[in-house]
């Protein structure tokens, strides 16, 4: 049963446990038909226990985050905007914003914050810094009010000189993983936020003009973290002069990982008891098809679905359509859908390559409620920001999808 049909049956039961029987009439037919009158009530009133509680299902069935038996989405999420403000608390109904997280406010030269989340309102926000980055944890109340700010221990991480590319919390909140760069290649840093150790996997991809990790995620355990990279493996340089602006501009095309000619894209399972080792010392789960540009693939819960956010382009490169779709682990075959809109002329009409602008897709600490946010200066036309609920998009605020991270 759902909650809803739990607490109408109990509703029920303690109207009838409150009803005192030395008050009801006695009923004054023969005892053969009495027992035929009593049947026939207790059917009815099953009946009518059925029909309300059937009602209510059905009108629970069609409120927003209650399709298919799920649960309510999170009362409120965290957001980032792109121009680099101080990261703010929303109400998932209304998009007011109920608080704003307090950390140093970064160098906009260095980027926005990112945010994410793990249970029970527990949240980690990175701020970049000229020196590295820091992480921050916090809590948010009942209330939507921001709780227990400060920094974490070990969340000092140095060496980066730009924005940190991802981040993500294990469920327990037990580990934050952060995707910085380290030069030409990005490493991923795995902090214990218990007490402050932290893990480090780099190196490993095969000579490249620079490897990004675009997405990372952990299964429900927090046993297995996966990351998503891409890179673009070196040019033969047997190249004259003639092609050398082709080159150039198949390269930016092949850094930037829009599916150009030679760009590889791989989703990576990684043991974080093993305390770090080479971004291949893992398993891979998962090559970029050819076809569509996936800037997000995220693990399930479970370890057997990858969810992709996938864009697919027209002749020109320009995206024309959207779609989040879940793959299976164990087939590489795409199992369903769970979202999808045609960009249409709008987007078109913009003619910039998707990986200029923001675009993400985060699911909550259950694994059970997805948000997916695109920059509307480019590829979504007008910008999207919503969580997905049976098939659409319930928008969130900022809705012209100015986001730079969120998470609930």
């Amino acid at each position: 049963m759902t909650r809803t049909e739990l607490r109408l049956a109990d509703a029920l039961d303690a109207a009838a446990t409150a009803l005192r029987e030395d008050t009801l009439r006695p009923l004054l037919v023969p005892q053969r038909p009495r027992r035929r009158a009593a049947w026939l009530a207790s059917a009815a009133a099953a009946a009518s226990l059925l029909l309300v509680v059937g009602v209510a299902a059905a009108v629970a069935g069609h409120l927003p985050g209650s399709g298919n038996g799920a649960t309510p989405p999170p009362r409120y999420y965290v957001e980032v905007s792109d121009h680099g403000d101080l990261p703010v608390v929303r109400s998932t109904a209304t998009g007011t914003v109920t608080a704003r997280v307090q950390v140093p406010h970064p160098s906009r030269a260095l980027g926005p914050y990112l945010v994410t989340a793990a249970a029970n309102g527990l949240f980690f926000t990175v701020v970049p810094a000229a020196a590295g980055v820091q992480i921050y944890r916090f809590r948010l109340t009942a209330a939507g009010r921001v709780s227990s700010l400060g920094a974490l221990p070990g969340g000092a991480l140095p060496g980066s000189q730009t924005a940190p590319h991802a981040v993500a919390a294990s469920p327990d909140g037990s580990r934050v993983a952060v995707a910085v760069n380290a030069g030409r290649d990005d490493q991923i840093d795995v902090v214990d936020t218990a007490d402050g150790t932290r893990s480090v996997w780099q190196g490993g991809i095969e000579p490249s003009y620079g490897f990004s990790v675009t997405s990372l995620s952990w299964t429900g355990s927090g046993n297995e973290l996966v990351y998503y990279g891409e890179w673009c493996p070196q040019a033969q340089p047997q190249q004259s002069p003639s092609q050398e602006g082709t080159l150039a501009q198949a390269l930016r095309a092949c850094e930037a990982g829009t599916a150009g000619e030679g760009a590889k894209a791989e989703a990576w399972k990684l043991d974080p008891a093993s305390r770090g080792g080479l971004l291949t010392s893992g398993r891979r789960l998962f090559s970029l098809p050819a076809g569509p540009y996936l800037p997000q693939v995220v693990i399930s819960r479970d370890g057997t679905t990858l969810t992709a956010l996938s864009l697919r382009a027209n002749r020109a490169g320009t995206p024309e359509h959207l779609s989040v779709e879940q793959i299976s682990v164990t087939t590489g075959k795409l199992s369903g859908v769970l979202y999808s809109q045609d960009l249409g002329r709008a987007a078109a009409a913009k003619g910039q390559p998707a990986y200029l602008n923001p675009i993400s897709l985060s699911a909550d600490a259950s694994g059970q409620h997805w948000m997916l946010f695109c920059d509307g200066s480019a590829q979504c036309g007008a910008g999207l920001n919503g969580w997905i609920d049976n098939g659409r998009l319930v928008p969130l605020q900022p809705a012209d999808g100015s986001v730079a991270s969120e998470a609930w």
